[in-house]
């Protein structure tokens, strides 16, 4: 019989920017629907930095708009599921 040893998860990082996300998700999704999820996620959070054809200027991803992310599609393969406040 065979033993199987298991690699640990990897935390998730506190925050990220848009690269580090689409190569987190990138053999789970393509690009383009990582980069619309979290298009729209920004803009719903920081309305203010969506110019009118509706794509976020911003590199920085904040821990709120990941976790959203993250809430939706679930953790990046070789990832730790977050632990949720209670």
């Amino acid at each position: 019989m065979e033993t199987q040893s298991k690699t640990p998860l990897k935390e998730l990082p506190f925050a990220c920017s848009k690269s580090e996300l689409v190569a987190l998700y990138l053999n789970q999704m393509t690009e383009d629907y990582i980069l619309s999820q979290i298009n729209t996620i920004i803009a719903a959070n920081r309305p203010n930095v969506t110019p009118s054809d509706g794509s976020p200027r911003v590199r920085r991803i904040t821990n709120k708009e990941f976790m959203e992310f993250v809430a939706i599609h679930g953790a990046p393969k070789g990832y730790a599921k977050p632990i949720e406040d209670q």
